[in-house]
């Protein structure tokens, strides 16, 4: 047996306690059903997990639209600024004057070879642009640095 406790204004500051069999008290909590104590007064079972679990469930589903929306702004401008980084680095890229490495302001480094070949993507160290570099140049000049005059 399984005892409970209604502790309904009804039943003064003790409460009642009454008995029901432990099998139904498990099968009520599993359905989530509720039941009466015998005077009447309507009970449910409450696990505060449960309970919270269901409060943010009713929260997320009126604030879904919100949310997704709030979701769609934040992708927009990521995509955004994602374009005008590419865009600028690009632009940098197609500016730089002497062959080598060069450090940008937003330390990011780029290589441009005597060919006049220009890395479109700046590297976070000048090794990694180096090296950029020195592959352009085994790949496509047969590891020989080209003149400057062939431009």
């Amino acid at each position: 047996m399984t005892e409970i406790n209604c502790s309904h204004d009804d039943h003064g500051d003790d409460g009642l306690t009454f008995k029901i069999p432990k099998w139904r008290a498990e099968l009520m909590k599993a359905a989530d059903e509720s039941f009466t104590c015998p005077d009447g007064h309507s009970r449910t079972w409450k696990d505060p997990v449960v309970e919270r679990a269901r409060k943010q469930f009713k929260e997320y589903v009126l604030n879904k639209d919100r949310f997704e929306e709030e979701n769609q702004v934040l992708e927009r401008k990521a995509k955004k600024e994602k374009r005008k980084r590419k865009q600028m680095e690009q632009t940098f890229a197609q500016h730089i004057a002497e062959p080598g490495i060069v450090d940008a302001a937003n330390n990011r480094y780029y290589w441009k070879c005597s060919c006049g070949a220009v890395a479109m993507t700046g590297q976070s160290t000048e090794k990694k642009a180096q090296n950029l570099l020195d592959q352009h140049i085994e790949n496509v000049h047969d590891g020989e640095e080209p003149e400057a005059d062939n431009q």
